[in-house]
């Protein structure tokens, strides 16, 4: 029955890269005795890094591009629910978890166990049982809260087996806090976060404009990503209670990013406006109402004083397929063109579920990678402008 303790990372899938470079930017500025470890590669959107609690704290109080931050501390191999409440009651009977204690709260939630013989909620609380009959041994009284737990167990299969771990945030990542005011198919937080990264944008070097910017997701991610912002703004995570008290400060506080958010529809700027000031960025961000096709480097030097635009990324997520209507070539030969304009020393980053945009734009892409935004098919490229 192996015990484990490492440190899993769930992203979309394709969100390994984004992930690794993200979580050793954090830990070269977070840890002083960092070592560039490599992540266990578990599929396209899973990293295994052996457990550190520091390491922990970090990843689920900044990491960005995740959905989820996991504590590994079991797999289980049985394939019938009786040998699986067994081994599961079992290893917590002989090693029971750090963070289990007497008066805890556990939920328990099952992903990707369609190949085991039994439903989901079969498999919930079987484990959820197990759990709270190993506790016993220990004198520890543990129960079911399926509102506010204390601790959300997840488990996840995988090649056969089934690992338990628990949930360091409770909740998915993307809920930072700050995103109140919406506007239509506004993008998740950790797919903005990823693309960024992906696009490899220097906050220190590079400016940030956003044409579509919406509720002001890629622009406001871009501020925080820059400064190494704490991830959660009016919440506190479940890690708290599962690894001690969290970080507060920013982790790049002397990076200064140039950003420009603009929409031609009056209410998502100020939608955008007001979820950067929640998120404590909103200083950072200039904000514009325009037409993309206005918007030009000429407009905002003029608008905006001492506007760094010798180089930067312009990232976009137009409209396409069923969020909001089918992908339009001629709205994609637009933004190329318009933002071609911009000259060398930028890229554009674009969302589409246009999946030969390059040979229809005839330009080699910088990168070109599937990065799905579910339930769509959709591809992330970075074209070059020079």
């Amino acid at each position: 029955m192996p015990a484990l303790d490492s440190l899993r990372l769930v992203g979309t899938t394709g969100s390994n890269r984004a992930m690794e470079a993200e979580l050793k930017r954090i830990a070269k500025r977070g840890l002083d005795d960092w070592r560039d470890q490599k992540p266990r590669r578990v599929d396209e959107q899973t990293l295994v890094y052996p457990f550190d609690p520091k390491l922990a704290t970090l990843a689920v109080n900044y990491l960005r591009t995740p959905a989820r931050v996991l504590w590994d501390f079991f797999e289980a191999r049985a394939r019938r629910l009786e040998p699986l409440f067994d081994e599961v009651r079992a290893h917590v009977r002989a090693s029971p978890p750090p963070w289990l204690r007497s008066g805890t709260g556990i939920s328990v939630r099952a992903r990707d166990v369609e190949d085991f013989p039994a439903s989901r909620t079969q498999i919930q609380g079987t484990i959820k049982n197990a759990i709270i009959a190993g506790a016993e041994a220990h004198r520890l009284e543990v129960h079911l809260e399926t509102e506010r737990p204390d601790v959300e167990i997840s488990v996840r299969g995988t090649s056969g087996t089934l690992v338990l771990s628990a949930d360091l945030a409770g909740r998915s990542l993307h809920e930072r806090g700050y995103r109140l005011d919406r506007t239509e198919a506004s993008l998740r937080e950790n797919l903005a976060a990823q693309m960024l990264m992906l696009a490899r944008w220097d906050a220190r070097k590079e400016a940030l404009v956003d044409p579509m910017c919406g509720a002001g997701t890629f622009a406001i991610e871009g501020a925080a990503m820059a400064r190494g912002l704490p991830l959660w703004v009016g919440l506190r995570p479940d890690a708290d209670r599962l690894l001690g008290r969290s970080p507060t400060p920013a982790l790049f506080g002397d990076t200064q990013p140039f950003i420009v958010a603009s929409d031609h529809h009056a209410p998502a700027v100020e939608a955008a406006r007001k979820n950067a000031r929640r998120a404590g960025v909103d200083r950072d961000i200039v904000f514009m109402q325009s037409d993309y096709a206005a918007l030009s480097r000429e407009r905002i030097a003029r608008e905006v004083k001492g506007a760094r635009l010798e180089q930067g990324l312009l990232i976009v997520n137009p409209p396409y397929g069923e969020r909001l209507e089918p992908d339009d070539e001629a709205l994609l030969d637009s933004l190329y063109a318009w933002a071609r304009g911009f000259g060398p020393g930028w890229r554009l980053a674009v969302l589409t579920t246009a999946h030969d945009l390059d040979r229809h734009l005839r330009v080699t892409p910088i990168l070109k990678k599937p990065l799905p935004n579910a339930p769509l098919r959709t591809t992330m490229y970075v074209l070059p402008l020079d």
